[in-house]
């Protein structure tokens, strides 16, 4: 993944790639299954018989252990990130797991075409500049019959009304700084609610979405899921003021000390306020 901050015509992506951003990866993939009833995933998949995974941009391969718990036992994982130096070594992974150097922007490997079972891909396409050609890699992977899953956060659209969104804003000011940032930072930062009308342009059949409005913080119902969220959220803060403040020079009109201020203010916000972000889940399966 390239870590750029202005929107280009080359994959954006405004996390760093660092060994703590594996542990932000398991805070977050922790908080998020927890939040989402526990599970990874939301295909219909038959349990008859092993299947053969694609988890793209897997970064360090975690998703595939965790959701192998989900899939029929002895099914088997491609794993792939543009990026190998969250790997982990190979004695310390699954042999069902095989991790590979690719990009999801990129043509795949031809014995790809057509070859797996179920194809997974998580928050990817509020960074591109274009949901083609990336999705139309992925969904040329599944088989006919097999299953497609996507998840995707949108950190702008609330399920809250008008007033309680204007309310939100009231009570919640670094919150909605949080998400002014995101609005400026990620390409299509509302792409999430697209991707069911892209997949049903393709040769598939089932699709089906599903939204997820989960808490960081005291909002949480589940208070281990509501700290890990809170955690995942500060670091999400902290970085997106990072990148802004490298590629603006600017604090978005704030003075430098309530800048500064915005991790405290946000972490005093969500011990208070019931604070969410939407997760979208889309499934398909593919013509036979």
């Amino acid at each position: 993944m390239t870590e750029t901050t202005e929107h280009s015509a080359d994959y954006t992506y405004v996390m760093p790639h660092t060994t703590s951003e594996i542990q932000r990866l398991r805070n977050q993939h922790d908080w998020i299954k927890a939040s989402m009833g526990g599970k990874l995933v939301y295909a219909p998949v038959e349990q008859e018989q092993p299947m053969h995974v694609l988890d793209s941009a897997t970064a360090d391969g975690f998703w595939c252990l965790d959701a192998a718990k989900e899939l029929p036992a002895g099914s088997n994982f491609v794993a792939f990130d543009i990026g190998d130096h969250l790997f982990p070594a190979p004695d310390q992974i699954p042999a069902e797991i095989k991790l590979v150097k690719a990009s999801v922007t990129e043509p795949f490997p031809g014995d790809w075409t057509g070859a797996f079972d179920f194809v997974h891909q998580r928050f990817l396409f509020p960074s591109l500049p274009e949901h083609e050609p990336a999705l139309g890699y992925l969904l040329d992977a599944v088989k006919p019959g097999g299953w497609v899953q996507f998840v995707e956060v949108d950190m702008l659209t609330s399920a809250k009304s008008e007033a309680s969104q204007e309310h939100e804003r009231q009570l919640a000011p670094a919150f909605t700084v949080l998400r002014q940032l995101a609005n400026s930072l990620l390409i299509h930062p509302t792409a999430a609610g697209q991707i069911a009308g892209w997949v049903r342009q393709y040769d598939f059949d089932d699709v089906k979405e599903s939204t997820y409005d989960i808490a960081a913080g005291v909002g949480n119902p589940d208070p281990v899921a509501g700290r890990l969220g809170r955690t995942n959220m500060l670091h999400v803060l902290e970085t997106f003021m990072g990148y802004y403040r490298s590629a603006k020079g600017d604090t978005m009109g704030l003075s430098e000390a309530a800048w500064d201020a915005l991790p405290r203010e946000l972490a005093r916000e969500m011990d208070l306020y019931p604070l969410t972000v939407r997760i979208n889940v889309v499934v398909g399966r593919r013509s036979l």
